[in-house]
């Protein structure tokens, strides 16, 4: 058993620290993540105030751990509409977000593939390819879904889009800087070009589990292809007890979020129709 007990536990009691500064990072990505959600619901008709608008996206963020990967978004409409965000609104900015976080984490992963920060064979690298150009497809029509009909009304999304997907590229950075840290921590050594293969394989491995159908936050899809895209230049044990360790980041980190969210002082108004959540 490669992975004991003894070294779940001393990855919190040996490495408390960096576990901290993870959790820390994690949750500042929160910010561009909130601000983000904010400029694309504003654009979408939302008229409720930015922090309703904040504490919709904090406490609704948890529930991306229930299995399908929607029940995140059924509660951002749930939650929106107690502020007087009508779905057709809630539902373009959900549209809008989805395309961004595709369209930034396809650039990342794109630029890791094209700079060969992690080592892969020739038909890993080409499997990989195609998803991300069928993530890019699927940005791109949903993206003319999203948009029909609206040719004069186009820019007023555009500009909303684009820096959303900026703010998005800042999230995955960010997240993939907590992984660097836990694993030069574990590994007790740091180089620029270990922390560019980690950070490349943590995007690689983000968007593969953010495209899969029916993983509760990517759970268990991540962390085997992170495993995989590193196991010939990492050791075993550290490969192991690192997406451990990041798990443990962000259930922690939205769990703070969460709460961040439920204690924002934002008093509910009254929805604009009694419409009902579609389940």
């Amino acid at each position: 058993n490669v992975l004991s007990q003894s070294d779940l536990r001393s990855l919190v009691t040996r490495h408390w620290t960096v576990i901290l500064i993870a959790i820390l990072i994690y949750c500042f990505a929160y910010v561009p993540m909130t601000i983000a959600w904010i400029q694309l619901a504003e654009a979408s008709g939302a008229q409720a105030s930015r922090l309703a608008l904040a504490r919709v996206l904090l406490v609704s963020q948890i529930g991306k751990y229930i299995p399908g990967s929607i029940a995140q978004f059924l509660g951002r409409a749930y939650f929106a509409r107690a502020y007087g965000v009508p779905l057709a609104s809630t539902g373009l900015a959900i549209a809008l977000e989805l395309a961004g976080i595709l369209a930034a984490s396809g650039i990342l992963a794109a630029a890791v593939m094209a700079l060969e920060l992690v080592g892969l064979q020739s038909a890993k690298a080409e499997s990989l390819m195609w998803l991300l150009g069928a993530a890019g497809a699927a940005t791109l029509f949903g993206s003319a879904l999203v948009l029909r009909n609206r040719g004069r009304e186009a820019i007023i999304f555009l500009n909303p889009l684009l820096w959303a997907i900026c703010l998005y590229v800042a999230v995955l950075a960010l997240l993939a800087l907590a992984n660097s840290i836990i694993i030069a921590e574990i590994e007790d050594s740091w180089s620029l070009s270990m922390a560019t293969k980690v950070a490349g394989a943590f995007l690689v491995s983000w968007l593969i589990g953010f495209a899969t159908p029916g993983s509760p936050a990517g759970l268990g899809v991540r962390e085997l292809t992170f495993f995989a895209l590193l196991s010939s230049s990492i050791p075993l044990e550290t490969l192991l007890l690192t997406p451990t360790g990041f798990r443990l980041v962000t259930i922690v980190g939205d769990g703070i979020a969460w709460l961040a969210g439920v204690c924002l002082p934002v008093r509910k108004g009254d929805p604009t129709s009694p419409e009902p959540i579609p389940i």
